[in-house]
């Protein structure tokens, strides 16, 4: 399993994953980064409405941190606007 990590620190960005569950997380952050670079909101308030419509900490929100279940979740909102 692969997961990305900090250059100056090599400490992990999020949890390690399988395949399928870091393909998930790409789509998801596709779906994510579309939403906010389309101009309605910025980074940080799609980030809180994210984590508002999962019900989850700020501290919990972090698609390289979410399950290919999570994943699915944070491509549907994004697509309905949040």
């Amino acid at each position: 399993m692969k997961h990305g990590a900090h250059q100056a620190t090599g400490e992990p960005l999020g949890f390690p994953a399988d395949a399928e569950t870091r393909q998930a997380r790409i789509r998801a952050h596709a779906a994510f980064d579309k939403l906010w670079k389309g101009g309605k909101m910025n980074r940080h308030q799609a980030y809180k409405r994210l984590r508002v419509s999962m019900g989850i900490r700020k501290d919990e929100c972090h698609i390289g941190k979410f399950t290919k279940e999570q994943c699915g979740l944070v491509v549907d909102l994004c697509n309905s606007g949040l």
